[in-house]
């Protein structure tokens, strides 16, 4: 099974059961906003008046926040980067272009999946 898994992943994560692809996927976005998070929070305690506006005194819980609205493109309302800061832009950018594989892995499983004439069979 680990074999089938890492010779064909994209068609072993179109066959496994919604559960798991719901929980496969909500982990991917959970591990980059997190990860992410990590960064922009280190970011700001390192440089953060050069880079970072709008985190003031709010930790780690502003960076988390601030990774979210950045990935998912909801709005930074109070929180925003600088345009001088070259890292800030570069994370910026690296943590977009995640998000949109991201999507685009989910979108594609998603569709590969009730495509799939197996599973059609059934409903």
């Amino acid at each position: 099974l680990v074999g089938l898994i890492t010779f064909d992943m994209f068609t072993s994560m179109v066959e496994m059961p919604w559960r798991y692809l719901v929980v496969f996927v909500s982990s991917l976005y959970i591990f980059s906003f997190i990860s992410f998070a990590v960064f922009w929070f280190a970011l700001a305690q390192v440089d953060g008046d050069h880079c970072l506006t709008g985190f003031g005194n709010d930790g780690f819980n502003a960076a988390l926040m601030f990774s979210i609205e950045t990935q998912m493109t909801i709005g930074y309302g109070g929180r925003s980067i600088k345009g001088t800061c070259r890292i800030a832009n570069f994370l910026l950018i690296l943590q977009t272009l995640t998000g949109v594989f991201i999507d685009a892995l989910s979108l594609g499983l998603i569709f590969a999946r009730v495509t799939d004439p197996q599973h059609r069979t059934r409903s």
